[in-house]
Order: C-alpha cells, then sequence, then structure tokens
C-alpha cells in the first residue's frame, strides 16, 4: 500500500527547462523512443540519438535533457544526445579546472605549423552527431612520445 508520507519524501525533479533528469522507456517504437521523466506528458526522443539501438529495452533508465516542457501536442521535448554532450563537457571542464591533464590522440594536422599559431580541439561524438570543439592556445600543451 502506498502512503503519502513515502510519496512526499521523494525529491521532485527538476522541471525546468535545460535541466538534465532520468527518465524511463516505455515504448520503442522503429523510428523514436517514448521515454516518462515523470512530467505531466511523455517525451519522444529519435532513436538515432541512442547509441546502441538493439540494447535498448523498456523499462530502462535514461538521462535526457528537458529542452522544453510543452510542444505544439503538449508533449515534453526531450534529448538524450544532448544530455550526454552537456555531461561530456562538464567532465572536461572540471578537468581543466582541476589542472588536469585529458590524453588524446592527434588524428590530423591541418595547414601548416606555425610556432605562434597551433589550432587544437576536441573531437566529440554524441550519437549520430559529431562535433569539434576548439581550444584557445594557452589551454593546450602538448607532450612529444617518441614511438617504441
Amino acid at each position: 500500500m502506498i502512503h503519502m508520507q513515502d510519496v512526499m519524501a521523494k525529491p521532485m525533479p527538476d522541471f525546468r527547462e535545460g535541466s538534465i533528469v532520468k527518465g524511463r522507456i516505455l515504448e520503442i517504437r522503429p523510428r523514436e523512443v517514448l521515454v516518462d521523466v515523470g512530467y505531466k506528458s511523455e517525451g519522444v526522443i529519435p532513436l538515432a540519438e541512442f547509441d546502441d539501438v538493439d540494447s535498448l529495452e523498456v523499462g530502462d533508465e535514461v538521462e535526457v535533457l528537458l529542452e522544453r516542457l510543452e510542444n505544439e501536442e503538449g508533449m515534453v521535448v526531450l534529448s538524450k544526445e544532448k544530455a550526454a554532450y552537456r555531461q561530456n563537457w562538464n567532465k572536461i571542464v572540471g578537468v581543466f579546472q582541476g589542472d588536469g591533464l585529458i590524453k588524446g590522440k592527434v588524428k590530423s594536422v591541418v595547414g601548416e605549423y606555425r610556432r605562434r599559431s597551433i589550432f587544437a580541439g576536441l573531437p566529440d561524438r554524441c550519437g549520430s552527431a559529431q562535433r569539434f570543439t576548439a581550444i584557445r592556445r594557452q589551454h593546450v600543451r602538448f607532450q612529444n612520445r617518441q614511438a617504441q
């Protein structure tokens, strides 16, 4: 039996546009996934935003970005891809602020190298979207390691 005290003791999700909330998959459709975040209506996320579609199951918990509380049809507008992007970027910022080091490999050199101008960035893949985030020169530190 559900008691009102138990319901009231649970923290309420933060239903503000731009916040990341947890949701539960209700239905997997051919092109989209229906997700319940506990708001008055469910949201639909394109299937392309999920990395491993074959492993998705009804009842799985996912973190999503609450883009809009309501669209023209009265549904919540959600994005799994944008939530992952924001979480990854927050991790990078946290490492940077803690004077940490993000290791990576040089994939390609664009243009010619000049002593005073280095263009660097972090490629990022979130679902089907690929991005490249440029990094300012003063934030780049190269370590030269010879292949053994």
